[in-house]
C-alpha cells in the first residue's frame, strides 16, 4: 500500500531528525595551524543526503525566526562535511567568517574563493590579513589552466581589455566556470552566501533557504 502525502512527510522529518541527531555528535576536526594563506587539499565529499521541495519547506519552517548565529549552528550540525561558504571577503562574507570563528564553527566550513587574476594588489594583501586573523581553510579556484599571479598570460590568451570589450565572456571564463569547477570539486551539501534582502533588486524576496538543484543554499543574513 501506498503511503499517504501525510505518512510521506512523517517520513521526511524523521529522517531529518535523524540527520540531526547523527550529525550533532560529529566532533570537529582538531585545530589547525594559521597565518598565511593555504590552499588546502580537499577530498571530493559526495553527499548522502540530498534536499527537495519538501525537505526543503520543512527546513525553511525551522529556521523560521532564527538568528544568524542559530542559522549558521543549524547548518554545521546538518552539514559537518559537506558545507562551503563561497565569499570575495567582501562585508557580508566577513560577518559570516567571523560568527562561525566566535562559534568555534570556522575550521567545519571550507571557504572557497574565486581569483580572477585581476584584483588589486590590496585585495591580496587583504587576503593574508585574513589569513593571519582567522584559521580558515581556503580553496581558491583561478580561470582553468591559469595559476596563481598569471594576469599576464590570461591577457595574452584573451587580451588584457577583455573586461571592456566582452564582459560577458570575461566573466563566464573568470568568475561563472571557476565557481561552477569548484562546485564540482567540492561536492557541498549546502553552501552559504552572504546575501541580504537589502541589497534589493531580485534579493528583495530572498529566502534563508533556498534550493539550487539538490543541493541547500543558506543566505544566514537574509534579514539583515
Amino acid at each position: 500500500e501506498e503511503p499517504t502525502e501525510d505518512q510521506q512527510q512523517q517520513q521526511q522529518q524523521a529522517k531529518g531528525d535523524q540527520l540531526q541527531a547523527d550529525t550533532a555528535q560529529t566532533p570537529p576536526p582538531p585545530a589547525k595551524k594559521y597565518g598565511q594563506v593555504r590552499e588546502m587539499v580537499v577530498v571530493p565529499y559526495r553527499p548522502s543526503f540530498s534536499f527537495n521541495d519538501r525537505s526543503l519547506q520543512t527546513a525553511r519552517k525551522v529556521v523560521k525566526g532564527m538568528n544568524v548565529d542559530e542559522i549558521l549552528t543549524w547548518a554545521v550540525k546538518h552539514f559537518p562535511n559537506g558545507l562551503v561558504q563561497f565569499t570575495s571577503f567582501g562585508p557580508s562574507g566577513l560577518v559570516i567568517v567571523d560568527r562561525l570563528h566566535k562559534l568555534g564553527f570556522l575550521q567545519n566550513v571550507v571557504i572557497a574563493t574565486i581569483d580572477t587574476l585581476h584584483l588589486f594588489p590590496e585585495s591580496y594583501q587583504f587576503l593574508e590579513d585574513i589569513a593571519k586573523a582567522y584559521p580558515i581553510n581556503l580553496q581558491i579556484f583561478r580561470p582553468e589552466g591559469f595559476d596563481k599571479g598569471q594576469q599576464q598570460q590570461f591577457d595574452d590568451k584573451f587580451g588584457s581589455e577583455l573586461w571592456k570589450t566582452n564582459f560577458q565572456q570575461y566573466t563566464t571564463f573568470s568568475k561563472v566556470n571557476p565557481t561552477i569547477r569548484a562546485l564540482e570539486t567540492l561536492h557541498p551539501q549546502a553552501w552559504i552566501t552572504g546575501r541580504r534582502k537589502s541589497q534589493g533588486a531580485n534579493r528583495a524576496n530572498l529566502e534563508i533557504l533556498e534550493l539550487e538543484s539538490t543541493r541547500l543554499k543558506i543566505n544566514p543574513l537574509a534579514d539583515w
